[in-house]
């Protein structure tokens, strides 16, 4: 009885170690995927938490901010740090990797570890003051956690790189500028002197002079806007009759129906509907009343703010431009292009550097530009473990 019970207790107790082996063979694994030098890229994902759109998201959205302000931002995802304490982890893996210039310490660690629900967020020494930190802890419980409760995970860490990088790393302390020259004033501009017209006789023949009443130039340019207008309005017209003469079926050769708003979305596809619904483009249907022949016919509006979405080919993408930051003589200004198709859910974001201004006020030779791919210059950089911390 003894002999069973003690032999009962040897086997659970194997059993247990042999798990706990298991377990902790398991928690290992990720931690030496990121033992050693800093992989290329800007985003580490040990678990495959991130799909392959996402980690390209981050990684034009990490590139765009390096080439703008060369603030060095990575996202690291493993499983588990093996009870080790998460900030010191973090922290020591940025360390290690020394994540942003030397001379400017700009990098910025978005650390997750999801087995741990936790999360961090470290900032370089040279991106870390309390207005920086606030930002930071802000971005940690209003953007990353939220998204991680609410089993999107993804895109908190979209909304979070994209925050980080316009708000600690694009940004910068003002310190960060040396020696910026003070921004010029800007005066006033003269008011333009009135308008005198010419003497009659030196008026030359081919410049119509204003009469009195007429309104100086004001005809003129009413005249141009009227003759802009009436070639719109005619194609409107000509259009108009186009899509409303009668149309004969093929097949029967008798006059075909043309069906109400409300009975042609039963002949069109989802993708079609959602563009009536945007007005971005109207179909008619045109039904034989006495064979299954149907016509369809497409037409697009005048106006539109949606485009074309590459993914499902319908014109229901709406496209928003974030200016993240203004573009001033002595650096470059940042902003974003958001693309959303609302049919087919396509989501896409971009960077794109605005050139410096010019000493004239304009922007510089050149255009800008975006930037896509793997790649960091990294190397160099250092931080004390200031931040924010977060757990779901």
């Amino acid at each position: 009885m003894i002999r069973g019970t003690t032999g009962g207790t040897l086997a659970g107790t194997l059993v247990a170690a042999l798990s706990w082996a298991a377990a902790g063979a398991a928690l290992a694994a990720p931690l030496a995927a990121i033992d050693g030098p800093r992989p290329p890229g800007h985003v580490v994902d040990t678990v495959g938490l991130l799909a392959a759109e996402d980690v390209a998201t981050i990684e034009r959205l990490a590139e765009g901010i390096e080439a703008a302000s060369g603030g060095d931002l990575v996202v690291v995802v493993i499983n588990s740090t093996a009870g080790q304490p998460h900030r010191q982890f973090a922290t020591d893996l940025f360390n290690r990797w020394q994540l942003g210039a030397a001379d400017r310490d700009d990098g910025l660690l978005i650390f997750v570890a999801t087995a741990d629900r936790k999360a961090e967020i470290v900032l370089g020494d040279g991106v870390d003051d309390p207005r920086q930190q606030r930002a930071s802890q802000r971005i940690m419980d209003e953007l990353l956690i939220p998204e991680f409760r609410a089993g999107r995970p993804a895109a908190g860490l979209r909304k979070a790189a994209l925050a980080c990088g316009s708000e600690i790393l694009s940004a910068g302390p003002e310190a960060a500028i040396p020696d910026r020259p003070p921004e010029p004033e800007l005066q006033p501009e003269p008011e333009p002197e009135p308008f005198v017209p010419e003497a009659a006789e030196a008026a030359p023949a081919w410049r119509p002079r204003p009469q009195p009443g007429s309104g100086g130039v004001l005809p003129l340019v009413a005249c141009g806007g009227a003759a802009t207008g009436g070639t719109g309005l005619a194609w409107y017209l000509v259009r108009r009759r186009r899509r409303n003469r009668p149309r004969t079926c093929p097949a029967c050769r008798i006059d075909m129906i043309r069906l109400c708003e409300q009975s042609d979305d039963a002949e069109l596809q989802a993708g079609q509907r959602k563009e009536e619904q945007l007005r971005s483009v109207d179909y008619d249907i045109w039904s034989c009343p006495t064979c299954p022949e149907v016509t369809r016919l497409r037409y697009g509006a005048f106006f539109t703010s949606y485009s074309r979405c590459p993914a499902c080919g319908f014109v229901t993408e709406s496209n928003t431009v974030d200016r993240v930051r203004s573009p001033t003589r002595w650096q470059t200004g940042l902003e974003t292009i958001t693309e959303h198709c609302l049919h087919c859910g396509r989501s896409d974001t971009t960077t794109r550097v605005i050139p410096q201004l010019s000493d004239d006020g304009g922007s510089s030779v050149g255009s800008g530009s975006s930037w896509s791919g793997g790649g960091s210059s990294g190397g160099g950089g250092s931080s004390s473990g200031g931040g924010a911390s977060g757990s779901w």
